[in-house]
């Protein structure tokens, strides 16, 4: 009776955190949902005009998501120091940094975007891809490249929002731009013939493209008008001199944003980089991978949004300087990721055949499919493990040591081990796919100690 006592007002804190954070993180998971519907349903429609236009478009992706994730993870600074401004009840100072990260957003999306569209029709041609796949990926990373700078824009609104615990916009602006790329891919890379209009369309890879930046516009459109209109950000001063540029506010932005961008920026790669050592095993071994890989990353969605709640919670504490909600709030996130990567391994090792089914009708990809879905079930605590601790670090502004931990894991571990498994131990694809579970769980087991340490220090000060 007396321990009882003596621990609920212990308990009902973290009952409380638990709480919050699972309802500031529905909408952010929903989100992430509807972000990767895109590269579905551009799979989908592709795969409905040919092997050609599939394959450009999926490696016009593949170069076009480098820039994408390296806007996000720069851009990934500015909800942490708005949320620390909303815990430490100055809320009427994120409208500055709010003006600096839209700057900065918008400067640094055009400049992927000049980038996308020169460099990468020249890397691909670098990379010795098959001649036919060429002008494809070129016209799609073209048609692509207006797209960077209005991720920009929605990044700079999403880090404000969030920062400020309303999560909702991003959810509802997200679905709103799932809902018009559905129709815009299929008339702009299939083409129909509308009434009056005759046949209108039908560019295929560049259609994706476009497809892409039309979408990402609109949602760039969407939050601007939310933030401007909607009443709940009285901070943000829509004038001029409210965006006059602040030094050392940016600064301090690509401070914390350049190692988030760089270690986002790695994780990409080492799968970019296992999925070429999986084509040395052929074309069965590469679709199989990749529906497993897609398979992963839709799972992952869940984490992913997970993760940004918890340096919202993480931010607030420390803006508030309360040293306890800051533990409080890492180990709810620990708590609740458990419980959604216990049900996705669950999925991925009962039901693995069924889930490569939707993907492809080829038994000998599905099969293959089906059992790297199984080696990838027994990964999802430790996906989920480093990308909540790498968040919960975020949330510390602590990102440079856990870019260089991150690194270390993926390319001094993981992709090292992959070949070694793969070429060496003769395992084949399983062999990369163990190299992956190997990195992953280095940066998880890595990550996590670096937070608990750095709470510790903060509890001792």
């Amino acid at each position: 009776m007396t321990t009882d006592i003596l621990r609920a007002p212990k308990a009902r804190p973290f009952a409380r955190e638990v709480g919050t954070l699972v309802l500031l993180a529905l909408p952010l998971i929903l989100g992430q949902l509807f972000g990767i519907g895109t590269d579905v349903i551009l799979s989908m429609v592709g795969g409905h005009m040919g092997a050609t236009v599939m394959a450009s478009v999926a490696l016009g992706s593949s170069l076009w998501i480098v820039v994408f994730m390296a806007v996000i993870g720069l851009m990934m600074s500015s909800q942490p120091a708005i949320s620390r401004l909303h815990g430490a009840g100055r809320e009427h100072e994120a409208g500055h940094v709010f003006a600096q990260a839209l700057l900065l957003g918008l400067g640094f999306g055009t400049l992927g975007g000049i980038v996308l569209a020169v460099a990468g029709p020249l890397f691909a041609t670098l990379m010795h891809l098959p001649p036919a796949v060429l002008p494809g990926i070129s016209a799609f990373l073209h048609g692509a490249a207006f797209s960077v700078p209005a991720l920009g824009i929605v990044a700079a609104c999403r880090g404000l929002s969030e920062g400020l615990s309303m999560t909702r916009p991003t959810m509802l602006v997200g679905g709103a731009g799932l809902a018009f790329l559905v129709p815009a891919a299929w008339l702009l890379m299939e083409g129909a013939h509308l009434p009056g209009l005759g046949f209108v369309g039908g560019y295929g890879p560049m259609g994706a493209g476009i497809a892409i930046s039309f979408v990402l516009a609109m949602e760039a459109l969407f939050y601007l008008l939310w933030v401007g209109l909607s009443g709940r950000y009285p901070m943000v001063e829509w004038t001029a001199e409210a965006f006059r540029i602040d030094p050392a506010v940016i600064s301090r932005l690509i401070r914390v944003g350049a190692p988030i961008a760089v270690a986002i920026v790695m994780e990409v790669c080492m799968f970019s980089v296992a999925t070429l050592m999986v084509g040395q095993f052929g074309a069965v071994a590469v679709a199989g991978h990749q529906v497993a890989l897609m398979t992963s990353a839709v799972f992952f969605m869940v984490p992913l949004g997970l993760s940004l709640a918890v340096t919202v919670r993480v931010g607030r504490a420390v803006g508030a300087r309360d040293k306890p909600a800051i533990l409080r709030a890492g180990l709810a996130g620990f708590i609740v990721m458990l419980c959604t990567q216990t049900c996705s391994g669950l999925c991925m090792e009962l039901l693995p055949h069924a889930i490569t089914g939707a993907f492809t009708d080829i038994p000998a990809v599905a099969a293959l499919g089906a059992s790297l879905l199984v080696l990838a079930g027994f990964f999802q605590f430790a996906d989920g493990t480093q990308a909540v601790a790498m968040a919960a670090l975020r949330g510390l502004e602590d990102t440079r040591v856990p870019m260089l931990l991150a690194v270390l894991a993926y390319w001094l571990c993981g992709i090292p081990l992959g070949a070694a498994f793969a070429f060496g131990l003769h395992m084949g694809v399983r062999g990369v796919w163990f190299g992956l579970m190997s990195g992953l769980t280095l940066a998880a087991l890595m990550l996590t100690l670096r937070f608990f340490w750095k709470t510790g220090a903060l509890s001792r000060r």
